[in-house]
This record gives structure tokens, sequence and C-alpha cells, in this order.
């Protein structure tokens, strides 16, 4: 058993005891039994739950485990288990991992994923199938790969893929989202890592809103879409954020969001390039729905790779014909003690013009401007 494997089981039964609602004691039986430890799990008066793992002679590694209000965890010989788990419980003092994926084992986790199985063309004109066989889904030395793939059917390209959501298995409201991802090149594909809401409380799409965390293009894979869709008729608010050097094929990224009541920010390897304060939806012929409606509900995480569409357009010659391939390296989802949801929409305000009516301030740089000071022209 690998030391990483251990270190998991045990922040897997601290956060058990912290967002039970997730993750289930028969989830943490089903991942024990998965990575080949033997675990009990038994119910306690006054809710306290104790869990004993064996120890595995090979690895000389000896963990035990005892939860109740308070979860203490004791190791010998794996020193930095503690560590671990403490600085994954907290960034910059404020927010608690949640959720986390790291792609071990044998097969995707069923506990937290769903494989998403439909035909070809249901949204966007796409080509590809989505399926659930391996040949589109698979983990690979802890990593998360969604391969696109060509074949021919009555005479004509036929493309599947892969799809994965975590719908009814981890569904939150508010946090923030990331993923450390590497995204395939060659034109028609559009690999995405984005959320949907579970329930869908104001209506269908478009009203009841949309995270896209990452899109990447297949044919320009130095640039990456950060976008929002919400609205009655639909609307969208998106930004596109552009290495300088290299490419998202070329080596993984973390991808981010910070999703907050009113707020929405999106972030490239700490880099944030878009924030978006202001939405709206409502059913048609109706009032607006009070903000910051529809971003106030539980959301879903989704990755994929689609093939063709209108966005991304027709694959050409460049889809390699071993496949194209999607990498995950891992998923995590922080959350704050809690959120004001008390918020309004603020609006834009602008300065008064000068005398010609313009409202930019020293237009023509007809004086020399210090652009440090944080006053009209600034970097």
């Amino acid at each position: 058993m690998k030391r990483k494997t251990v270190k998991r089981l045990a922040y897997f039964l601290a956060l058990s005891m912290t967002f039970s609602n997730l993750i289930t004691y028969p989830r943490l039986t089903v991942f024990a039994k998965e990575n080949g430890i033997d675990a009990e799990v038994e119910s306690v008066e006054d809710e306290e739950t104790i869990v004993e793992t064996e120890t595995e002679e090979s690895e000389g590694v000896a963990v035990e485990t005892e939860i109740s209000e308070a979860v203490n965890v004791e190791t010998t010989e794996l020193t930095d288990l503690e560590t671990r788990v403490e600085e994954q419980d907290v960034v910059d003092g404020e927010y608690t991992l949640k959720f986390i994926d790291e792609f071990e084992g044998e097969s995707l986790n069923k506990n937290f994923w769903n494989y998403e199985i439909h035909e070809p063309g249901r949204t966007n004109n796409e080509l590809q199938e989505y399926t659930d066989s391996e040949e589109n889904v698979f983990l690979s030395d802890g990593i998360l790969v969604i391969q696109a793939k060509k074949e021919e059917r009555d005479n004509a390209d036929y493309y599947t893929s892969g799809k994965v959501t975590t719908q009814n298995k981890f569904d939150f409201k508010y946090g923030k989202i990331e993923a450390k991802i590497k995204v395939p090149e060659a034109k028609g594909l559009l690999p995405a890592f984005w959320m949907m809401p579970t329930d869908k409380l104001y209506g269908q799409w478009p009203q009841c809103g949309e995270i896209d965390i990452m899109e990447v293009l297949g044919d320009k894979t130095d640039t990456v879409y950060g976008t929002i869709h919400y609205g009655n008729p639909h609307k969208q608010n998106h930004a596109s954020y552009s290495l300088e050097g290299g490419a998202f094929d070329s080596e993984y990224h973390i991808f981010s969001a910070v999703w907050e009541p009113g707020l929405i920010e999106f972030y490239v390897d700490g880099i944030k390039y878009h924030e978006v304060i202001d939405w709206y939806t409502r059913e048609e012929g109706m009032e607006e729905y009070t903000f910051p409606a529809p971003f106030d509900q539980n959301f879903y995480l989704q990755l994929n790779l689609a093939v063709g569409g209108d966005w991304p357009g027709y694959p050409d010659e460049t889809f390699s014909a071993d496949g194209e391939q999607l990498l995950v390296d891992w998923v995590k989802v922080w959350q704050k003690d809690s959120y004001d949801e008390n918020v309004k929409k603020l609006k834009a305000v602008f300065r008064e013009p000068d005398e010609n009516g313009n409202y930019v301030v020293n237009g023509d740089f007809s004086v020399a401007e210090k652009l440090y000071d944080a006053e009209d022209w600034s970097f």
C-alpha cells in the first residue's frame, strides 16, 4: 500500500466527521476496501465513532485513528501524516478543504464521480458520444485521463470521449474550486472544467446559471476562457487569459475560481484575470429573482473533453490516431467557515465628464502621467 494512500485514508476519516453529509461511513468502508485496508466502523453511543485500521507489515506503517468530536491522528513511521492533514486543512487561514481527489487507485472513485453517457449532438452540435468505457475514462499513475478516440462507423469518422461529474455525490454552494490540468492540442477539441446547478432552482439553462472555470480551444492552447452564463434571455460574461510563453498543452497548470455571494473570480496559476459582480436571472415574463440568483444554489463539478461543435469547429488531420487526452492531476474544493449572503448587486459609478463630454481623463496624453500613482492612467 502506498504511503500516499494511507495519508488519504486518515484525511478522509477526519473529513467525514466535519462534512458527513458528503462522505458517509459506508463510503469510507468502500474506500478502505478498494485500497486494501481492513476497516471496521462501529456505531457508539453519544455519536462517538472509532475506526481502527490494521497495519501492512511490508510497508512498516502503523496507523491508528480515533475520531470523536475532536479528531486526533497518531502515527508511527509516517511522521509527515499529521503535517499533511494540517497543511491540506487550511489555506491562507480562511479556507478549509472540503473535497479532494488525487486520482490514485485502479479506477475512478465512484463515491465521488459519475460517468455521464449520451449520444452525439446532444449539446452544441458536438460530435462525440460520451461513454463509460475504459478507452475514454481511466486512471494512469495518479492522473485522470479523459480520452477522445476516433474510429470509423458506416464509412464515416465517429468520435467517443468521456465526461465525469460529481452531481448528487458532491454538491456545494460557494468556495474556491481548483484543478491541476494539462489539455490536448488538436483542432476541434474543447476540454472543460466547469460547474452546473444540482437542482436548477431557477429553471433550465441559461437561467439556471453555469460557471466555466476552464475552457481551452484545441487549436489555440495558449489561451484559457473563464465564463458565467445566466439570465433570460441568455447573457454571458467572460474573459480570456493568454500565456506569454508556452501553452496549456505543454505542461500542467492550475485553473481555479473563487465563488462567493455576489462575486465570481477566475485564476490561472494564482493570477486573477477576471472578476464578475453583476448578473441576473428570471423566468419568462417575470421580475428578476433576488440577487445573487442564480449563483446562490448548490452546484456540482464537471470534467469533459468535447469534440467538434459550434465553437471549436470540426477536427482535422491534427487529431491523433492514438487519441487525444485531457489530463487531470487533482481536483480540490475549499470553503470558508461561513458566507454572508445578504448582498446587493453593485452598480458601476462613473466619473463626471470633462468640458467636452469625455469621460477619459487625459485621453490625448497631453499631460505626462505618473503611472504608479493610482490616478488617471496607471499600470
